[in-house]
């Protein structure tokens, strides 16, 4: 029916009704998301852009909009068929919840009762869980598709218990077209008869270039925080709130994303404190951030209620098949999520995400677009946050920006299996590539129809993909004169793979400096994970990808494993200064030498403590001595009781260190790498006693003991008379001294870290 047709009801009965639908939803209606529905995509279109959403997860999957010239691109990243976003583990555009980001250990505390939660990332829950709620279906309960103000609500019911929550919640989600080139989302929760925490938040991808554009580096940002909550290595706060100033965080101008993340070698993916609007008791909607693309002249400003929000680029993001079968890589998107503080139910001295019975949490959001690329820079507002005294503050040191491992090429894991238990725990740890017989077609028709997977077809030397586009070849090697006849420079397609039938370390080392220099992938056939080991490390660059051929499931967990710890390799931890508050000889004790089987270089060393809450930065013996040569393999490290950290941000005791155990080497950037131990030596020699404070808790001291030679040595901060020294030895070492500390929490079990009530003194 043509719209001058229809006949509109009056604004005040619209408003009485949808007053009505929020009343019954809110105080007793029941919206049951475990009831299956169908999958829908609904459209909003005010004329000038739209966007489109779905019931799965309460996504928005595409908003269209005009660029300078007039040009119509859709700037978030998504997928064509609502049914992929179901095996979606980047949460494009969803809505996440019971509570968004992290929860360190899955577990709280709340009115004197333990809460065990669904754990879905290493021990922590990432945005709600497994069945957060971005994996439901979410009712309608209202949509009006055009007009002047489109909007659709969505609806869902979480019920008590639901991954470990206490108490039923009943949720609101409302996106809406307001004015020109605003979109307006709304989120409302009330608590049934428990309180409970609350924390949501919107996880749309944007690349204001265009979905298909490639990554988002070249767009400038300003994010209107001058301080950001810092994270552990599992990405877990600290629960320090710490200044931006002089780090690559500082985005307080609008700068070139490209220059800035240079000096985080794992990207942008941390919580902003917002700076307007604190001294307000009332939230207030005040400008988190602003995002320019030059090249279509689109910007956009986020405005929000919300105390906080975390900026993500897309840096998990890898050979994910997106709209129209473009395929998204590292950083082609960001996420601005405005939320409360990331794991704020274990840290006080946050803001409280705790809803309460008759309570109702509100979170508002607005998108302004700007097409015609002349927006202006906005001002930042001249104001600071004022520190609770509970909050503990603190300066990040300066990051390193010459990181060479950041331009090394990740390496890629394919699956060749029978299997459905291997494929469905290669798929749950991010590897959706599988290889096929040709035989086998029928298999990778069934498993494609249960789980987003990536089928390939080993047809004579020639792998395929479903298209019958040729995207390896495949060569079986068992002689050095096979190895020789494969020539790199003559193959038709981009990757290689090489099953190698005889052995193993020689010919992958010819095949890494045969390929050197070429855009080539090569992939190498491994039947277990220490194989794969061999392929990745061949020559130190390695293989390019592995085809773990397996029909055991634990192959896939140890493989992973292995990735999890090389990953860790390259990033960088967060350390603070520490101020030495006494130096104390004391008696014997049996101190640990630990020989590495790698080289250290100045400024590096291992995490040691006498408590787990901190462990100091202690210099290796690379540096020369009056009295002894130069052993860079070495860290005098400390007593048999003492800690030292290890890879997967784990401890272990000093005594337990044996050859081949691998630890964690550490430089005073926080820029942190595995090594393996070649030799550990025993022996009894006089101590020295170290404590220490940091500025922010000055109730809380840290202690590491040491052998009191000149060789050994703490790392300084940076500051003062050691600021071109790399260590200061203990024998020099002084009251007021500034050194290096690596915080974390206190309590452990078999050498990981639990949320449990301790002291250590």
């Amino acid at each position: 029916m043509p719209q001058s047709t229809v006949q509109k009801p009056p604004p005040v009965f619209c408003f009485i009704i949808t007053i009505i639908i929020t009343a019954v939803f809110l105080w007793g209606g029941d919206v049951d998301a475990s009831k299956h529905e169908d999958l829908e995509i609904y459209e909003l279109n005010n004329g000038y852009f739209s966007i489109k959403c779905t019931n799965w997860g309460a996504a928005i999957i595409s908003v269209f909009l005009p660029d300078k010239n007039g040009e119509i691109s859709d700037v978030v990243l998504g997928y064509d068929s609502v049914k992929t976003y179901k095996n979606d583990s980047t949460y494009f555009g969803s809505v996440v919840g019971r509570v968004a980001n992290r929860i360190g250990g899955a577990k709280f505390t709340l009115n004197g009762t333990s809460y065990k939660l669904d754990f879905n990332e290493h021990h922590n829950m990432l945005h709600g869980g497994h069945r957060g709620f971005s994996d439901v279906v979410w009712k309608v309960i209202k949509h009006q598709k055009d007009g002047k103000s489109p909007s659709i609500t969505f609806a869902y019911h979480s019920f008590d218990g639901e991954e470990g929550f206490p108490g039923d919640l009943k949720v609101m989600v409302t996106y809406s077209l307001v004015g020109k080139y605003k979109l307006r989302v709304k989120m409302v929760a009330r608590p049934g008869n428990k309180a409970t925490p609350v924390n949501l938040a919107q996880h749309t991808y944007w690349n204001l270039g265009g979905h298909n554009t490639g990554d988002i580096l070249s767009e400038k940002i300003q994010i209107f925080g001058s301080h950001i909550t810092p994270t552990n290595d599992e990405l877990i706060p600290t629960g320090e709130i710490v200044s931006v100033k002089g780090t690559p965080y500082d985005l307080l101008q609008p700068s070139v994303i490209k220059k800035k993340i240079k000096g985080l070698p794992s990207g942008y993916d941390i919580n902003y404190v917002l700076d307007a609007g604190k001294k307000s008791e009332k939230p207030k909607m005040n400008v988190a951030a602003i995002v320019w693309d030059k090249k279509s002249g689109r910007s956009m400003t986020l405005k929000t209620d919300a105390p906080g929000v975390q900026f993500y680029t897309g840096n998990y993001v890898k050979d994910v098949k997106g709209k129209g079968g473009y395929v998204y890589e590292e950083h082609a998107g960001l996420c601005l999520e405005t939320q409360g503080f990331p794991d704020a139910v274990n840290h006080p001295n946050f803001p409280s995400q705790i809803v309460n019975p008759g309570e109702t949490y509100k979170h508002r959001m607005l998108f302004k677009f700007s097409i015609d690329g002349k927006t202006k820079t906005r001002k930042l507002i001249n104001c600071s946050v004022k520190q609770n005294s509970q909050i503990r503050t603190s300066t990040i040191a300066k990051m390193s920006t010459e990181n060479t491992k950041t331009n090394k090429k990740k390496k890629e894991v394919w699956i060749w299996t029978e299997n459905k238990q291997v494929l469905t725990a290669a798929v749950e740890r991010g590897w959706n590539t599988f290889i096929f017989s040709s035989l086998h077609r029928q298999i990778a028709t069934d498993w494609s129809s249960i789980t987003l997977i990536c089928p390939l077809f080993i047809e004579e030397a020639r792998v395929f993909n479903e298209e019958a586009k040729l995207v390896a070849t495949f060569s079986e090697i068992s002689s050095p004169e096979q190895l020789e006849q494969l020539q790199p420079l003559n193959e038709g397609a981009d990757n290689v793979i090489v099953d190698l039938l005889d052995w193993q370390v020689i010919p992958a080392e010819n095949i890494v400096a045969a390929f050197h220099g070429h855009h080539k992938t090569v992939f190498a056939v491994s039947k277990s994970p220490s194989e794969a080991q061999i392929f990745f490390e061949a020559l130190e660059q390695g293989l390019g990808g592995v085809v773990l051929k397996t029909e055991n499931v634990e192959d896939v967990l140890e493989l992973k494993s292995y990735f999890d710890r090389r990953n860790q390799e390259g990033s960088q931890l967060g350390l603070t200064k520490a101020t030495i508050t006494g130096v104390e000889m004391t008696g014997m004790g049996d101190r640990v030498c630990v020989d590495l089987c790698s080289l250290m270089k100045p400024g590096e060393g291992v995490l040691v403590g006498s408590f787990a809450r901190g462990l100091f930065l202690v210099h290796s013996e690379c540096l020369e001595s009056n009295y002894l040569a130069s052993r860079p393999f070495r860290v005098n490290a400390g007593p048999v009781h003492a800690y030292v950290a290890i890879p997967g941000g784990k401890t272990c005791y000093l005594s337990e260190l044996k050859t081949g155990k691998e630890i964690l080497v550490v430089d005073q950037n926080g820029i942190q790498r595995t090594a393996v131990v070649g030799r550990v030596k025993i022996e009894t020699r006089p101590l020295v006693i170290v404590t220490a404070k940091v500025d922010s808790d000055e109730e809380t001291s840290y202690s590491i003991l040491l052998q009191n030679a000149e060789t050994v040595g703490l790392v300084p901060a940076n500051k003062g008379l050691y600021f071109l020294r790399f260590t200061i030895p203990v024998t020099s070492l002084k009251v007021g001294d500034q050194v290096l500390l690596k915080l974390q929490g206190g309590a452990r079990h078999t050498g990981i870290e639990i949320q449990e009530f301790i002291v250590e003194k």
